[in-house]
């Protein structure tokens, strides 16, 4: 979604009202997905907005982390 030329308003609005958790989440996601995003103008303009939405609260960027995504068991239909 942040490189989608009309989903990434949504992103801007989700980080601009977002809490500390909400918000550090996102920013981990957009750390750990730099490279990809900055090659699209969309997803660098979500990356400007989420380094000035944590500029302007105190915060920097946060350190990239690997987070483990939990494996989904497959729908009952497949089993």
């Amino acid at each position: 979604m942040m490189c989608h030329s009309f989903a990434n308003f949504v992103i801007k609005k989700v980080v601009s009202i977002a809490g500390e958790g909400p918000l550090r989440v996102l920013a981990d996601v957009a750390r750990c997905n730099t490279a990809r995003i900055k090659k699209v103008q969309h997803g660098r303009h979500v990356l400007a907005h989420i380094e000035k939405v944590l500029a302007h609260r105190g915060r920097g960027m946060p350190p990239v982390r690997i987070v483990a995504v939990p494996q989904l068991p497959p729908p009952a239909r497949f089993r």
